[in-house]
């Protein structure tokens, strides 16, 4: 399959020699997207706790963590773009999307009210949890949009993620030391992505998380943010929530979800 565009170094669109003026006009459109989620980031960091007085935060509770995990999205990598959405406003630069002739919002459209649609189902059928897969989504993605091939729609997001993707250097130093400390690391996330592909988007981005010790709410219908797949991820591993040490950036599901487990939250 064509890969689509490559990004420029600064995390927008590099137009090639035979765009389209539609297309360069795409590649423009989201390199502003792609600026406006860069002083985002910049803008989140500096509301958070300052680097030197994390690192403390993050030693003392080493010093005390058998197991500790991590979230995955905007804690063990960010997005260059402003918002998670905003990555399938890139979906218009990988095919067979191309073909389409959507603008990017139209698309990211498209694509959110089809995950809302699979996750109403899934909510009706188990009566317990919305959590749903990327084949799930980009099957109802391929109804509405009169396409055929949901391995190709489900690899082209998966594409745009590699696009997208930055290993987030100071809290990999985290992972170094915890991995130094601690006998089990894990990553745990509220996505829609499985183990093998969290595996594969963190490993294209140059962290090395073994699919073994990576736990999704896709893969187990449950969430960070209800709690439940804390319980889950501590079965699994034989956890003891008084020496598991959890690091993330939600509020809610980084900090309040694990804490009412029992468990140590930065």
């Amino acid at each position: 399959m064509r890969r689509g565009p490559a990004l420029s170094t600064t995390g927008g669109a590099a137009p090639a020699a035979t765009d389209s003026p539609r297309t360069s006009a795409v590649h423009a459109v989201i390199d502003t997207w792609s600026a406006a989620g860069r002083a985002l980031q910049q803008a989140r960091r500096g509301a958070q706790l300052a680097p030197d007085e994390a690192d403390l935060h993050v030693a003392a509770g080493l010093a005390h963590a058998s197991v500790v995990s991590f979230d995955v999205f905007d804690t063990l990598v960010t997005r260059t773009c402003a918002t998670p959405s905003d990555v399938f406003l890139f979906l218009v630069l990988e095919p067979p999307f191309t073909s389409l002739g959507l603008t990017p919002a139209e698309l990211r459209a498209h694509r959110q009210a089809a995950e809302q649609e699979v996750r109403r189902a899934r909510f009706a059928f188990s009566r317990r949890d919305a959590e749903v897969t990327l084949t799930e989504i980009h099957t109802a993605l391929a109804r509405r949009l009169g396409l055929a091939d949901v391995t190709a729609l489900a690899a082209a997001e998966l594409s745009v993620e590699r696009r997208l993707l930055r290993a987030n250097g100071r809290v990999c130093e985290w992972l170094d030391d915890a991995r130094r400390t601690a006998s089990r690391v894990l990553a745990i996330s509220d996505t829609w992505y499985s183990a093998a592909e969290v595996h594969g988007l963190l490993q294209h981005a140059g962290i090395d998380m073994p699919v073994s010790d990576i736990v999704t709410s896709a893969d187990h219908r449950a969430s960070k943010q209800e709690g439940s797949l804390f319980a889950i991820t501590q079965r699994l591993v034989g956890a003891e929530p008084a020496t598991w040490l959890h690091i993330g950036d939600h509020p809610v599901s980084d900090e309040q979800a694990p804490r009412r487990h029992g468990i140590a939250a930065i």
